[in-house]
């Protein structure tokens, strides 16, 4: 299945934070089971951001970490079809971006290419003010 095919499917078009039935506790311990795992894997210290921090999303958690000295992404949790991404995954070495998807795929997520979520959104819900692309409708505030 294509990607765009993937994003439509788990579109909702009444529900635009998390999709009924979504579960904010399991989600919580699958991510701090899998920030666990991304730290040892990695050799980082990641910061977490999740809970109280993000609020009127699309997404629930983030993992920010730095690659380099002066260089820091963040990978988002969407709250729709386990999806995850990388803010800007152009300029994280290949070998890191070939272990976080590992660990994705280890922890039932599938990770999609931020670039592929810059495409306008075709979907079917109309947010609170407007949902121009994909990135906005899975992993950012609404």
């Amino acid at each position: 299945m294509d990607v765009l095919s993937l994003l439509k499917e788990h579109d909702d078009p009444v529900y635009w934070e998390h999709p009924p039935g979504f579960d904010y506790r399991i989600e919580q311990e699958r991510l701090l089971s899998f920030v666990d795992e991304f730290a040892k894997a990695l050799k980082i210290t990641p910061k977490v951001e999740t809970g109280i921090c993000i609020q009127d999303a699309s997404f629930h958690s983030q993992i920010i970490f730095a690659v380099g000295f002066a260089r820091f992404h963040s990978l988002r949790f969407s709250n729709f079809g386990s999806f995850i991404t990388i803010s800007d995954d152009e300029d994280v070495p290949d070998e890191m971006l070939v272990s976080i998807k590992q660990l994705a795929e280890n922890y039932g997520y599938t990770y999609i290419p931020c670039q592929l979520l810059d495409a306008n959104y075709t979907g079917n819900n109309p947010g609170v003010t407007g949902i121009d692309t994909w990135w906005i409708r899975f992993f950012d505030y609404v």
